[in-house]
């Protein structure tokens, strides 16, 4: 007797569909991987779905609020529900699927804050937050995710200073804080607590200060956009180390060095053989107009 066939993945990506997803999409009990990425899916995800390792709803138009059943699928892995309408509050729920290690809700319409729970998912590697409408701070629990990789929170309306706890994440590769009102300087020990960087964004958040020096130390650093700051002193003249380095913006800031200084910078720069951008206009108004750089 042949056993009978079970459905257990659903890949229908990029499949130009379009209307809802039908409450009976629970009726696949074996179902565990489903993705209907970049399609025109609309309306209410269903509360039928459950017992998920993967959901991939990336780039449709699903509105409401994340059902309740899936906070209870403790063997979900993946949850990819960027670029939709998802609204509501993020479930302090989500702080018991202990084997995440994909959360990616950006660019949806979440409000409130960011649940402190999240810091007891600690397979977390891509923690995806931004471009929400989220406000309060980063919860200090956020730094005992000992293998997060990948943070981003560009969000608009997050305060407050960034917690020391974050610090403790040598494992992280890509930090994005943009355009949100942080206050307060950052760590001047960056690159040394993040070793493994190799994008960082800081852009647009108001921090003050000097540059941090140990930048350098992050020898794998490929991107780093730090404009729209109050960063203030010189501009550090041992860039010259990153030798990955192919994007530097330091773009509308208070960095006012001295002639000397300024030319150890970009001597130093010269070794960056990768580097394709960069951008230090608006220091000031003092680089241009009184080193002709522009």
């Amino acid at each position: 007797m042949v056993g009978e066939a079970r459905v257990t993945a659903l890949n229908l990506s990029s499949s130009s569909l379009a209307g809802t997803l039908s409450p009976e999409i629970g009726n696949l009990t074996f179902l565990r991987e489903m993705d209907l990425r970049k399609n025109g899916f609309h309306g209410m995800l269903p509360q039928e779905i459950g017992r998920l390792d993967t959901l991939v709803l990336r780039h449709n138009s699903f509105q409401g609020e994340l059902p309740v059943n899936l906070t209870r699928c403790i063997q979900l892995n993946v949850l990819d529900l960027f670029s939709n309408n998802i609204t509501g509050k993020i479930p302090a729920e989500l702080g018991r699927l202990t084997k995440l290690e994909i959360l990616k809700i950006s660019q949806n319409s979440y409000s409130g804050n960011i649940p402190a729970s999240i810091g007891n998912i600690s397979s977390l590697r891509l923690l995806y937050l931004g471009v929400n409408f989220l406000t309060g701070s980063i919860p200090p629990e956020l730094g005992s995710l000992p293998n997060l990789q990948d943070f981003s929170v560009p969000d608009y309306n997050l305060s407050d200073t960034v917690p020391s706890s974050l610090y403790n994440i040598s494992s992280m590769s890509v930090l994005s804080l943009a355009v949100n009102h942080f206050t307060g300087p950052i760590s001047p020990e960056l690159g040394t607590q993040f070793p493994c960087l190799t994008e960082i964004y800081l852009g647009g958040i108001d921090f003050s200060g000097p540059l941090p020096l140990t930048l350098s130390n992050a020898s794998e650093l490929v991107k780093v956009d730090v404009g729209y700051n109050q960063f203030s002193g010189a501009i550090p003249g041992n860039f010259g180390l990153l030798k990955c380095l192919e994007w530097l913006s330091l773009t509308n800031n208070l960095l006012a060095p001295r002639r000397e200084t300024i030319l150890v910078s970009f001597v130093s720069l010269s070794n960056c053989s990768s580097l394709a951008f960069l951008d230090i206009s608006e220091q000031h108004r003092r680089i241009s107009s009184t080193y002709g750089l522009c």
